[in-house]
């Protein structure tokens, strides 16, 4: 995943974590909602093989779970395509289609597909005409048996001029709403990754803290939180535009030391904030084995507070 600072319009490259788990469990009520960031991996070709390397979510799960799986793309025609990392859109996402969503279903997680729509030029045919690319969405969700999407939002390629920034002219809204109202209707849940508030690109928090059928936000401008203090200016600049919908996104692997006390430290605030929902990548990467218990401890802590 990458998040582009639209202000220096320089591009960070973000290294995925995430998240494994352990066998199963009966889910307990949350009155808040996980997102995880999932990749895919071209070393592990079965269902079974996805199982025992996520089995950890299983074991941990709660149905405040949503499981967002790297898969799809926003190709530069304008056309939604297999997630490809050479282009910059994220790892194989074929492989998470065969292997990675029957997997996580087969646990009773909630799962939903991201989708990276980062080519400028792709951007710019969508918001001229959306209906195609919305289509497109709505039956690969049906083919697929997903739960919804989450989009992830992160214009790249070359530098961007404030001019070229002007021609989307706000449209990606438009075409946030019109996705939103079909998810909507279709009973699909829909999150979009952003950098943060009050504006990101053309991406308007105000706006999307109004808009019917967008689930949450999840802010990536939080991957820099260093301490308690980080955080809490994150929730300054974010919590107030976006209100219920603010998920700050967290790379856990950079609050590791002394057993994840900083990641447990912010959680626990955040619920008592009244932060209602997150997006999380995980400790390190799944096929390497697995992950931390405090990862699932904190998270966990946070949704059934």
């Amino acid at each position: 995943m990458f998040w582009t600072n639209p202000c220096t319009f320089r591009s960070i490259l973000i290294l995925s974590s995430y998240f494994i788990f352990v066998g199963p469990i009966a889910a307990q009520k949350s009155k808040r909602h996980a997102l995880f960031w999932m990749e895919p991996y071209q070393n592990l070709t079965s269902v079974s093989a996805y199982k025992q390397a996520w089995r950890q979510f299983q074991v941990n799960k709660r149905d405040g779970y949503i499981m967002a799986g790297s898969a799809y793309a926003a190709k530069l025609n304008g056309s939604l395509g297999y997630a490809d990392t050479a282009a910059g859109e994220g790892k194989a996402g074929i492989y998470m289609e065969r292997f990675g969503f029957p997997a996580l279903k087969s646990m009773g997680l909630k799962t939903i597909a991201m989708v990276y729509v980062t080519h400028f030029e792709a951007i710019k045919k969508i918001i001229a005409d959306p209906e195609p690319f919305i289509a497109q969405l709505l039956e690969k969700a049906a083919a697929v048996g997903i739960d919804g999407f989450d989009i992830d939002y992160e214009p790249q390629g070359r530098d961007r001029t404030h001019a070229e920034l002007s021609e989307l002219n706000g449209g990606f809204m438009d075409v946030l709403a019109l996705l939103a109202n079909a998810s909507t209707k279709a009973g699909l849940t829909l999150t979009i990754d952003t950098g943060s508030c009050p504006q990101f690109f053309d991406f308007s928090c105000s706006a999307a803290s109004h808009l019917g059928g967008l689930d949450q936000v999840n802010t990536m401008s939080v991957f820099n939180v260093r301490s308690l203090e980080d955080f809490k200016a994150q929730q300054a600049a974010n919590f107030p535009a976006l209100g219920a919908k603010w998920a700050p996104g967290f790379e856990p692997g950079n609050l590791q030391a002394n057993d994840g006390a900083l990641y447990k430290e912010i959680l626990t605030y955040a619920a008592q904030a009244n932060v209602r929902t997150l997006a999380t990548w995980a400790v390190h990467e799944y096929n390497v084995g697995d992950q931390p218990q405090w990862l699932f401890d904190a998270v966990n802590a946070f949704l059934d507070g």
